[in-house]
Formats: structure tokens, sequence, C-alpha cells
């Protein structure tokens, strides 16, 4: 990382970038499943989590489901079998299954969140989620609770 932070302050300073006195350098998140997770006030509704395939093919595919939080593992895990693209979650040719309790415990704690913070929305993705946990790639926070 040492090395890497050298490299960027020269290719910087040949740009001309000027007064970068702090870097932040993460370790690159490899393996899993890229998913989507997502919860959201809907106001008197009250909180709802969305998972699906994340990256572009959210986008693409549009192959997302929700489901009512707090929910136990077995709820969420029905939630996930109507998916076009389930098999990619359960184990597809030989890969892991997601691991679906980390998954559960990330909804709910985003849904923690959102309600401490008094959020709108927050959306993680990607997240990488293998057979023995996952990482959070990415997240945007919404603010204001809607009226």
């Amino acid at each position: 990382m040492v090395s890497a932070l050298g490299v960027m302050q020269e290719r910087a300073g040949k740009e001309g970038v000027r007064g970068a006195r702090q870097w932040l350098l993460q370790a690159m998140a490899t393996g899993g499943v890229e998913l989507v997770l997502t919860v959201r006030n809907a106001g008197r509704l009250g909180v709802f989590g969305s998972i699906g395939l994340g990256g572009a093919a959210v986008e693409v595919l549009r192959d997302v489901e929700s489901v009512p939080l707090p929910c136990d593992e077995e709820t969420l895990r029905r939630a996930l079998s109507r998916l076009r693209t389930a098999d990619l979650l359960f184990g597809f040719r030989g890969s892991d299954p997601v691991d679906l309790g980390w998954v559960h415990r990330t909804l709910h704690r985003m849904a923690d969140l959102l309600n401490t913070a008094r959020l709108r929305e927050i959306e993680v993705n990607p997240a990488l989620v293998g057979g023995d946990g996952g990482v959070v790639v990415d997240a945007l926070f919404v603010p204001g609770i809607p009226g």
C-alpha cells in the first residue's frame, strides 16, 4: 500500500493536483456475489428491505424482492427464492451459497441505522457476499424521513 500511495502522489503532482494531504486506501474486495441491499422508510407502512443482484445487474435485470423489516431468516430466504437469479445465491455450479445470516443481519443493522439517524433510505450496492460473510463496498444514505 505504501508503494501505491507513492504512485498516487507522483501522478497527482504531474497532473498539477495540489493540497492532497490525506488519502484513503483500502484493500480490493474480491469474491462472492454482488448484491444490492436497500432499506427504505415507507412512512406509515414501516420499513422495507429489498435485495437482488447488485452492480449493473440490478439496473439491467430489475430482479429485486422486498420484505418488511424486521423479518426472520425464513421470510428472507423465501423472498430470495423468488428472484429469477436465485440460483446464483443458493449455490450454482459448485459455488458456495451466500451467507444468508450475514444478509439478514446486515439488512436489520441498516434498518436500525435508518431509524436511529432518521434517514429515508440506505442503499448498499454492491455488497460482496460469499459463503462465509460479506463486505459492503459502497453505500448511499438519503436523509430525511418522508412526511
